[in-house]
């Protein structure tokens, strides 16, 4: 992902004319995406790897998750889990209000997704 999260999160809230604070949704539906990532990155890990972090896992500071992800991934593993997370939590969301946007919102936010998947 070329864009910073966030501000893809923004721009989708943008399109859908989100009425709620964006900024609070955008994090907690980002503290989602990192907490995913390391779920299911514990499934993957070793019990050493995961005996030398003990209670770390029960953390719910992002800032202490992405710590804790960036010590027992690489940076590629990291960027894999956080992408494949952050994949399936938005396509959710997404599927969970597509019946409630309008064809236009729909067309607005199938071309912006389209961008973001088109090298640049």
């Amino acid at each position: 992902m070329q864009q910073n999260q966030k501000e893809i999160i923004l721009k989708l809230l943008d399109i859908i004319e989100y009425a709620g604070d964006r900024e609070v949704f955008a994090n907690q539906l980002l503290g989602l995406c990192y907490k995913k990532a390391l779920s299911d990155t514990l499934t993957n890990i070793s019990e050493d790897k995961k005996s030398l972090y003990g209670d770390d896992f029960a953390t719910t500071d992002i800032e202490k998750i992405k710590e804790i992800l960036s010590k027992i991934l690489s940076s590629e593993e990291y960027s894999k889990a956080l992408e494949n997370a952050t994949t399936d939590i938005f396509g959710e969301y997404l599927e969970s209000i597509n019946s409630i946007l309008s064809g236009s919102q729909q067309t607005e936010l199938q071309g912006y997704l389209g961008s973001l998947n088109t090298p640049q």
